[in-house]
């Protein structure tokens, strides 16, 4: 047979991307005819089941996947086929070969190979084999006996002849794709491994075998087992086609067609917070800082107890409320001490903010473990899913005993280690599954450090007509780039919204927004407490020191002055007088309205009707008190 190598540009369309590659594929004879198909409408006759599985397996060796139809739909009855095969016993095949000649006229120019049957006599097959090909015209056909006889009837010249091998195969000199007889795969929505369902359902596995199942024209037909992962007793059981995603484990009963990548094992583990809001609120700097502050106000202190002269007041005061009295009265060196210690105030409580603010916006924790000597110095149990490949894997990095196999890891607990894929450990971090549906923070983290590596493959059934084919075609995709496309696809359709799109905030969100408030607030109303407390005090102490020193005239502060008359202490008169400064209105119009003191041996002076100005009361009680005593005149004119 003639073999051509044919050399074309093959258009694959994916979700997300269109990409073009140059493949190389073995065509048996002309490129003008379409495909082969096989009616499979006798599965009692064990004889035509026997030869149909040998003819497809010659078909698939040349690395084309065939398989049968059996089924009067029309879909496949609108099919253009190079080559059919069927049973001339059975009825039904009969009628679905008609069926094709009816829909398409152009199949009657096809190969058709007829197989006598097991329970009719060779003159009965022959004469059926006569009717067919006159009924319906068929120029080019073959009739294959049960002894393996080869027939063939001449349409021109109305005769039949037993025909040799070799003829035979020069009239089959195309073999190409079979519609009908479905792809088996496993449903995988039971599956305890989400992985394993995700990448079998809607992610890269799925798109190459949707791919596999375009270019051989089969059909996807999806199995559900009894129970979720199930042996691969049942994948044999129920004729499931291939095993995707396994492990590789060298099995004499089936064909493992390897993956080009290795995947690596690794540890999902647990996040820890360091600890809670208050303590993070409480204690905003470490230890040495705090040492470094403490040792700061030890210092201003002993400065104001030595250098009394030198600091009117104490420094730490002066920063929180202020200086009582202007700068410009200070000396150089308060003035530069409170200086520092307000800029290092300030420094503070900037750090302060800055590691306040990304406290609330992320959650802090511990730090990762990165490698297996932090591991080891940890009182985690590693749970591993029970496979028995994982079980033959050698491990030496930590130790064997804290190894838990468990058969179910649906649930994943924050107070364990996991040992799974590392791809699969990315694709939890990246997930929705990692987020705590509480709190909205994440669960799990990945260590770097890898712990072992498994080559994985897609397992086949034993003389299975797709695992050639699928091999082509998994070999063109990987080094076109498309499987790379497709598990980047993956990967972002699998992983969870981005950190930093935007998100309602509720209550529980902001519990630090609200204990900051709370800390605040108590803290302000300390510090307006302390400061109406000093301000009275210096107010009382400034209240005295003018009392010592005889003024009057202080605004707004009503300072009783007592003035005394008279020679001696019996005829001495004693008046209070009320200090306002002058053109006061306001304060004078209060005083109108206070009803005058009566008091033993004691007068208040203070303007009513005639809204007397502090320096009119001033003289006029200066000229009575002469008339009464010189001495208290000199009093109050001093």
């Amino acid at each position: 047979m003639l073999v051509l190598v044919k050399s074309f540009v093959v258009i694959v369309i994916i979700q997300n991307g269109t990409f073009c590659c140059n493949i190389s594929t073995i065509l048996k004879s002309t490129p003008d005819l379409e495909e082969l198909c096989v009616v499979n409408s006798a599965p009692g006759d064990y004889f035509w089941n026997d030869f149909a599985a040998n003819f497809l397996k010659s078909a698939s060796d040349l690395g084309f996947a065939q398989r049968l139809v059996g089924s009067n739909e029309s879909s496949f009855s609108a099919r253009k086929c190079s080559v059919i095969a069927f049973s001339v016993a059975s009825e039904e095949s009969v009628e679905l070969v008609e069926e094709l000649f009816r829909q398409r006229a152009s199949n009657r120019d096809a190969i058709v190979v007829l197989f006598g049957g097991a329970n009719l006599e060779e003159e009965i097959v022959l004469e059926m084999y006569r009717m067919f090909v006159r009924e319906n015209v068929i120029p080019n056909s073959v009739l294959i006996g049960i002894e393996s006889k080869m027939f063939h009837h001449d349409l021109f010249f109305d005769e039949t002849d037993q025909s040799m091998e070799d003829e035979l195969i020069a009239k089959l000199n195309h073999l190409k794709q079979v519609w009908g007889w479905p792809l088996r795969m496993e449903n995988p929505l039971k599956s305890v491994h989400i992985r394993r369902a995700w990448t079998i359902q809607k992610g890269a596995h799925n798109a190459l075998f949707k791919e596999l199942a375009a270019s051989t024209n089969a059909t996807l037909e999806w199995i559900s087992p009894d129970k979720p992962d199930p042996q691969y007793s049942w994948f044999i059981t129920n004729q499931i086609d291939v095993v995707v995603s396994t492990p590789y484990i060298p099995v004499v009963e089936l064909d493992f067609i390897e993956e080009h990548q290795l995947q690596g094992l690794c540890l999902l583990i647990p996040e820890r917070i360091s600890a809670g809001y208050d303590h993070h609120l409480l204690k905003p700097f470490k230890t040495t800082l705090w040492i470094l502050i403490a040792i700061i106000i030890g210092i201003a202190v002993v400065l104001n107890a030595k250098f009394d002269s030198l600091f009117k007041a104490s420094i730490i005061l002066q920063i929180l409320f202020g200086s009582p009295t202007g700068s410009h009265q200070c000396q150089w060196i308060e003035r530069a001490s409170v200086l520092i210690m307000s800029w290092l105030m300030f420094v503070l409580c900037e750090i302060y903010t800055n590691k306040l603010i990304p406290f609330m916006l992320n959650t802090k924790y511990e730090p990762h473990i990165r490698s297996f000597a932090e591991l080891n110095s940890t009182n985690f149990n590693i749970v591993i899913k029970d496979a028995p490949f994982l079980r033959k894997i050698n491990i030496p990095k930590f130790d064997r005993d804290r190894i838990e196999y468990r058969h179910n890891v649906s649930n994943l607990s924050p107070n364990e280690i996991y040992l799974t894929q590392c791809y699969w450990a990315n694709l939890i971090v990246r997930s929705s599954l990692n987020l705590d549906p509480t709190t909205k923070q994440p669960k799990f983290y990945v260590m770097p450090e890898v712990t072992a590596s498994v080559l994985f493959s897609n397992a086949f059934l034993p003389k299975s007509v797709f695992a050639n084919k699928f091999k082509t075609i998994y070999d063109v995709l990987f080094d076109a780039g498309i499987w790379d496309h497709w598990t980047e696809w993956e990967n972002k359709e699998f992983k969870r919204q981005d950190e930093l799109e935007h998100r309602v905030l509720t209550f529980k969100d902001l519990i630090a927004n609200w204990k900051i408030i709370g800390y605040g607030c108590v803290i302000n109303w300390m510090v307006l407490l302390l400061e109406v407390a000093v301000f009275h005090r210096m107010m009382i102490q400034l209240q005295e020191v003018h009392r010592r020193k005889g003024i009057i005239n202080f605004p707004w502060i009503p300072l009783p002055l007592e003035i005394k008359t008279g020679s001696t202490a019996d005829s001495f008169k004693t008046y209070s007088v009320i200090a306002l400064p002058d053109n006061d209105a306001l304060g004078m119009e209060f005083l109108s309205l206070l009803p005058p003191p009566t008091r033993d041996g004691a007068e208040t002076i203070f303007p009513r009707k005639n809204m007397y100005t502090l320096s009119a009361i001033i003289h006029r009680e200066i000229e009575r008190a002469r008339d009464e005593d010189s001495e208290a005149a000199m009093l109050l004119s001093g």
